[in-house]
């Protein structure tokens, strides 16, 4: 009777162990995806990431290849209202830019001015499908113009 139930045993725990490993390795990396990445931003950082993108093609147009660049700041936003004609906001941004197919490539200031006419003619429309339009962009500023 005891080697029975010695037997019984180790046969159970034998075949459950395996199963409560998976469980706890799936458990673990579900609990790492519910843990998001949290950081700080500004109200500069929630407009650019919007934009970005397609400052990301401007650039590339003007420059005729791909270069490297980085925001410094957002200088000025202006909201225009035209009679009948939607809302449009304009956004003039200061970024730095250097070609990195040039090993020695020193950065410039340049100072893009977008043009930015929500949906609807509203920011708080459910639907992001603002339209996005380069409206001046200066090439080589001088840096005491970038404060």
């Amino acid at each position: 009777m005891m080697k029975r139930i010695t037997f019984l045993f180790f046969m159970a725990a034998l075949l459950f162990t395996p199963l409560s490993f998976v469980k706890a390795e799936v458990y673990e990396s579900q609990k790492d995806k519910m843990k998001p990445f949290v950081e700080n931003a500004s109200a500069n950082d929630f407009l650019l990431g919007f934009i970005q993108p397609k400052v990301n093609n401007i650039i590339k147009k003007e420059y005729g290849k791909e270069m490297r660049w980085q925001w410094v700041k957002v200088k000025d936003i202006f909201s225009y209202t035209v009679s009948n004609e939607p809302k449009y906001y304009k956004v003039k941004t200061v970024v730095t830019v250097d070609d990195y197919y040039k090993p020695k490539s020193k950065f410039t200031f340049d100072s893009i001015t977008l043009k930015i006419t929500p949906q609807d003619g509203h920011l708080n429309s459910t639907d992001s499908g603002a339209k996005v339009e380069l409206f001046e962009y200066k090439h080589s500023i001088k840096e005491r113009y970038t404060h």
